[in-house]
């Protein structure tokens, strides 16, 4: 593609056009396009109007059509006309590839700007020193508007973030979990949580379990039902509170998002943000097998999968969220304590907590082995017990994973044994799991 072309007024007129039609037939690929494309970038003004409604609408969560658009626009730069010039354009099937030409033919139009400037201060007989100093300024706000990174030292950040709310825990409401040996009072924000073991050790309902806990406390959260469909979650939510009134009930359904048809990742990735938007702060993805990549059509398994976890990893730093995901372990993993994703022995790269579970054989005792902040020095272990009177876990064992009672930091940990033919009130305590009841969730 020549510069002649790049520079073309027809060419950018078309590209701008299928930009802006792509966003009336899909408002949603705004959550990609809007943070790198500015209004000012487009060339006509016109268009640009058009796109500075559009940003306004979206994030009003107002309608973004052709009426709704016509109704905000200043009629004394973009009218019906423009409108229907736009709507006569075919959509862009990669719209951010084409929002990244509206940004090369502004930066090329800018260029070639300053370098009109430079002639008319050199024939004015400006010094050379100032002349080079304003241009270097120019380049480097103009790099910086069109997706250039300023530099940053650390006192910079260092104010940026005393600025900013600290990270909170928000509390799982499970003691395995926030126990002050475990996570110390909850998940951190900003954590990629990990769920793993063998079918049938209730891997989905812990985290269901998770999910309703921050709910019924006023957590907003999503939930991508993935494996097993909103209609069965939602079945299964009515028959553990069958009372419409139920508070707790009452608090699950308007405080969770649920999603059981977007598997792919970008339009997982989409969805996520739309639920920040709406100021969900935890996110259970069931499961990683349900995650398609469509974007990496000739990649391995590994490449995909890195992609994916990837991806949402940056999400949860970039958002402050709590993403957990059920992911998948290799057979051998599934009784040892160094486990790693089947297909990607780097996944847990992405992870910051990571709960595993191992099933005894012949029994209803399970063992939760925990690791967390990417320290695989220490993994902390946790046995529970089923009760099959009331289909719940309680903690029966605390121990440490190479000495039951000290732990690596230093500090003992006297391991807590439960019997319950000595704990009359044990079913007041808190509880662990439930893998049968009422789920069918394993």
């Amino acid at each position: 593609m020549t510069n002649n072309t790049v520079n073309s007024n027809q060419y950018q007129a078309n590209i701008e056009k299928a930009v802006l039609a792509t966003i009336l037939f899909d408002s949603e690929v705004l959550e990609t396009i809007e943070p790198i494309l500015k209004a000012d970038m487009f060339y006509l003004r016109a268009y640009a109007e058009i796109y500075r409604v559009m940003i306004e609408l979206y994030k009003k969560d107002h309608p973004v059509d052709e009426d709704f658009v016509l109704k905000n626009v200043d009629k004394s730069i973009a009218n019906e006309s423009s409108i229907i010039e736009v709507l006569s354009a075919n959509g862009a099937s990669n719209v951010e590839h084409y929002a990244k030409e509206i940004i090369e033919n502004y930066r090329r139009r800018t260029l070639v700007s300053y370098a009109n400037e430079l002639k008319i201060q050199h024939q004015d007989g400006k010094d050379s020193i100032i002349m080079l100093e304003d241009l270097a300024k120019k380049i480097d706000n103009l790099d910086h508007d069109t997706g250039g990174k300023s530099l940053n030292t650390v006192h910079d950040m260092e104010v940026y973030y005393e600025n900013l709310p600290p990270l909170k825990k928000i509390p799982t409401g499970l003691m395995v979990a926030d126990a002050a040996t475990a996570l110390d009072g909850g998940i951190e924000q900003g954590q990629f949580v990990f769920i793993s073991g063998k079918k049938e050790t209730g891997k989905t309902y812990f985290a269901t379990t998770i999910m309703e806990n921050m709910a019924a406390d006023g957590v907003k959260c999503g939930f991508f039902s993935l494996e097993f469909g909103a209609r069965q979650y939602i079945k299964k939510l009515h028959e553990k509170y069958p009372h419409k009134d139920n508070k707790r009930r009452v608090a699950i359904s308007q405080n969770v998002y649920i999603d059981h048809e977007t598997t792919d990742i970008n339009d997982l990735e989409r969805q996520i943000k739309k639920m920040v938007k709406k100021g969900v702060e935890f996110i259970f993805i069931d499961s990683q097998l349900r995650v398609s990549n469509a974007g990496f059509k000739n990649a391995t398994k590994a490449e995909l999968l890195a992609n994916v976890f990837s991806r949402i990893g940056l999400l949860c730093q970039k958002h402050d969220l709590i993403i957990a995901m059920v992911v998948q372990t290799s057979k051998s993993d599934h009784d040892a304590e160094e486990v790693s994703v089947k297909g990607c022995i780097d996944a847990d790269h992405e992870c910051g907590v990571w709960f595993h579970f191992l099933k005894h054989k012949d029994s209803e005792t399970r063992t939760i082995l925990l690791a967390k902040n990417k320290q695989n020095f220490k993994r902390r272990k946790v046995d529970v017990r089923f009760d099959p009177d009331t289909h719940s876990f309680k903690i029966i064992h605390e121990h440490d994973t190479d000495n039951p009672n000290i732990n690596k930091g230093g500090n003992s940990i006297q391991p807590v044994v439960t019997q319950y033919e000595d704990d009359p009130d044990w079913e007041n305590e808190q509880t662990m799991i439930d893998v049968d009841m009422p789920y069918d969730y394993q």
